[in-house]
């Protein structure tokens, strides 16, 4: 992964490769902006995973609590965007909004993508 940042701007971009029972890989760039009581980034991905058995599994912001940690497999793209907010000491608001598509052509077998959308709230009492 290669990151570097600039004040309250982040960018980041990894590039992950499987040999298995063919050549698979999967690409994401993401961009961010962060200060003390607000975060947001935006990503967006490309991969190619013909076979099961060489499924690429990519870690992926969240709300505290949620673990997202998708197998990517087919052909296809993502993108999310990831927002958190914290305006008191007590109080947190975290949004994610994801979706992955398998457009065709490109996808051997063209599927149904998915669109995601969490919003979390937090309070402390302490």
């Amino acid at each position: 992964m290669l990151t570097a940042t600039f004040g309250p701007w982040i960018l980041a971009g990894r590039y992950d490769a499987v040999l298995g029972r063919s050549f698979a890989w999967n690409w994401y760039l993401e961009a961010g902006w962060k200060t003390e009581p607000f975060a947001v980034y935006a990503r967006g991905g490309l991969f190619k995973v013909d076979d099961w058995d060489d499924r690429i599994y990519v870690y992926e912001r969240d709300a505290p609590g949620s673990f997202t940690v998708p197998a990517r497999y087919g052909r296809g793209w993502d993108a999310a965007l990831y927002a958190a907010w914290r305006p008191a000491r007590r109080h947190s608001l975290w949004l994610r909004l994801e979706t992955v598509r398998y457009p065709a052509p490109w996808a051997l077998t063209p599927k149904d993508g998915r669109l995601e959308l969490r919003l979390q709230y937090r309070y402390q009492s302490r």
